[in-house]
């Protein structure tokens, strides 16, 4: 990866504490806006999520995932 585009990852997970997590459940595709947090070395995104929710039941600890990120162009 290369330094700028690290600094926008970082940028990115720091600047913010929302993010918009989709996930398939039940063969339907879900999307729900939830609170993170990042490591201060960002080594890991911890995610908050209701088992209640229908994106929260098919999320379990230790199961496999993936994830994608996305920025956008601040307004200033």
């Amino acid at each position: 990866m290369q330094e700028h585009d690290a600094a926008l990852l970082r940028d990115l997970f720091t600047a913010h504490r929302v993010l918009a997590l989709a996930l398939v459940a039940d063969g339907e595709p879900v999307l729900g806006m939830v609170p993170f947090a990042a490591e201060p070395d960002l080594s890991a995104i911890l995610v908050h999520v209701s088992r209640l929710a229908p994106h929260g039941r098919v999320l379990a600890p230790g199961a496999p995932s993936r994830s994608s990120s996305t920025g956008w162009t601040r307004r200033t």
